[in-house]
């Protein structure tokens, strides 16, 4: 984990193997010490705060991390702590993820989207996330006020590979939902400069919901997506034509064909 610009006791290699071994009552009295010593070092609360959250300990979690963020006298300020404790969390996510801890990442990236909801990044990852662990529901998508922010153009911009690589996720599990297509095609715009890094994958999942799902009307409404980015790709419109005479959308297929 890495250490950040901030006073307060921070993060090292002994208390990460406090941690990593289950130890997190010795890790908590490092930081109960250091705040008790500096009262005014951030870090500590935003450490100790984590250590309950890897604990279960949500509300404690929360309640530590509120007592510096309380105390900001600005909006600047405000904006600043909440930052450094994101990147912390952001960081603790990833190395979580990298230990295959999927539960505990999951735990991280919702504190994470409460703080910051227009993260498109940790949202994606949340997703992904939930997807992996079973508990995804497209009604999340709803709570999380994805397609209000996408609409409202509210997001950071994402990582063009995370977000290709969720999207196809979403349609290979859940495309006979309305507010999938929704979203793929307003997140289409994203990859304008990169059309490939998800038409590609558009093609195979599009294939599979022709053929495998029996369904190509489906499949020719999602890949007319992949033709509006990549207007002279064979491959999509070889696609596109057999979609459209098996849904025999012929009207379609005529208009493609010329």
């Amino acid at each position: 984990m890495a250490n950040i610009d901030a006073t307060g006791c921070e993060w090292n290699e002994q208390i990460q193997a406090l941690v990593d071994g289950g130890k997190y009552r010795d890790a908590e009295k490092r930081y109960e010490l250091a705040i008790q010593s500096d009262p005014e070092g951030r870090s500590s609360y935003w450490y100790l705060g984590l250590i309950k959250l890897l604990q279960g300990d949500e509300p404690s979690a929360q309640t530590t991390w509120f007592i510096p963020l309380s105390a900001c006298d600005s909006e600047d300020l405000m904006e600043q702590l909440s930052q450094e404790l994101l990147f912390i969390l952001d960081d603790e996510a990833a190395r979580q993820q990298t230990n295959d801890n999927s539960e505990t990442v999951w735990v991280i990236r919702q504190h994470i989207r409460e703080l910051d909801p227009t993260n498109f990044n940790n949202l994606l990852l949340l997703i992904q996330t939930a997807i992996r662990t079973e508990r995804f529901h497209v009604e999340d998508l709803e709570a999380w006020e994805m397609l209000t922010f996408l609409r409202d153009n509210m997001f950071s911009t994402p990582h063009s590979v995370l977000l290709a690589d969720t999207l196809l996720e979403l349609i290979k599990n859940y495309a006979f939902d309305p507010l999938i297509y929704d979203i793929v095609e307003i997140c289409t715009s994203f990859f304008k400069q990169e059309p490939n890094l998800f038409v590609e994958g558009l093609v195979n999942e599009s294939g599979r919901i022709a053929f495998g799902e029996g369904n190509p009307g489906l499949a020719a409404h999602f890949l007319e997506l992949g033709h509006q980015l990549t207007p002279n790709n064979l491959e999509v419109l070889r696609f596109l034509s057999v979609f459209y005479q098996n849904a025999r959308q012929l009207e379609k297929a005529l208009t493609l064909a010329y």
